[in-house]
């Protein structure tokens, strides 16, 4: 069984890359791992996905597109990384974890876990202070002002 009969099997929509029947398949045994990659479009993650040393078995996009990179049921399981994780892909990552133990018993090593950034979130700006206001100074009373000549 290859991945693309797993996914149909377990009713999982994706999409078959007419180039994956000739990629390698590795000896390892069976099983999954996560791998992110991230791009300034999904595009782009894409690319960056095929250009690993080991091209994963599937390719996970941010909507939750499921794109079969190579047949066998073993490697990495491709993420688009996100600085927050949509629903769409932890669902279906979580329902592809699902079905390929149930069908194949092929577990995942490296669950998934939602990917960061980097970026720290911002801290909050303090309050702003409320003044007081400063008491403008009053005009001066006659008694006050100098009027005498000014001497040398």
């Amino acid at each position: 069984m290859d991945i693309s009969d797993a996914l149909a099997l377990a009713a999982i929509a994706h999409t078959v890359d007419s180039r994956a029947k000739y990629r390698p398949i590795p000896e390892t045994g069976p099983a999954l791992n996560s791998v992110y990659v991230i791009g300034d479009e999904t595009a782009d993650a894409l690319s960056k996905a095929l250009a690993l040393e080991e091209c994963p078995l599937l390719f996970v996009a941010a909507t939750g597109r499921v794109l079969v990179l190579r047949s066998g049921l073993t490697g990495a399981v491709a993420l688009e990384a996100v600085d927050t994780p949509t629903d769409p892909q932890t669902e279906m990552l979580s329902a592809i974890g699902k079905a390929l133990y149930e069908i194949a018993k092929v577990p995942f090593k490296d669950f998934y876990s939602a990917p960061s950034s980097g970026r720290k979130k911002p801290k909050p700006e303090p309050p702003i202070e409320s003044f007081d206001e400063v008491p403008v100074a009053a005009d001066p009373t006659p008694e006050e002002v100098d009027t005498s000549e000014p001497t040398e």
